[in-house]
This record gives C-alpha cells, structure tokens and sequence, in this order.
C-alpha cells in the first residue's frame, strides 16, 4: 500500500503503510521520518481510549474523527 498526500504547502509520501517510513517536502526542504509501526496496530489507539476514559478525557481520536475516516474510506470505495 502506497500512500501520496498532496498540499498547498508541501507532500507526503509512503511508500509502504506498513513499513513506517515517510518523505516529507516543504518548502522549508525535505526530509525523511521513520515512524514503525506498533506489533498490534490496534493497541496504541485502544490503550489510549481506555486511559480516556480512565482520565475522563477526550480520546486522541473520537467519534467525530472516526465517523469523517469512514466517510473518506465509503468514497474511496464507492460506498456513498
């Protein structure tokens, strides 16, 4: 999987979703990031919900960023 955002101030590319590398241009220069993925690409975002809810918080990502993820995800796959 490949992934390529495009900017009014610069790009990002993936080469490979699973892999944690990503190139950054700006015009501020280039540069690359090297981000890993966790062994269990779940955990992290369910580790902090329940630290959330724990803390009586706002998780990092809540129903409003979710429901805007599935709706970008149903027109990438024609489902609207």
């Amino acid at each position: 999987d490949t992934l390529d955002i495009f900017g009014t101030k610069g790009t990002i590319h993936i080469p490979v979703l699973n892999d944690g590398t990503l190139f950054v241009k700006t015009d501020e220069g280039e540069r690359t990031e090297h981000h890993p993925p966790h062994q269990n690409v779940h955990q992290p975002l369910i580790e902090d919900f329940t630290h959330a809810v724990l803390a009586k918080r706002e998780p990092a990502v809540n129903g409003f960023v979710g429901r805007e993820v599935t709706l970008i995800l149903d027109r990438i796959y024609g489902e609207e």
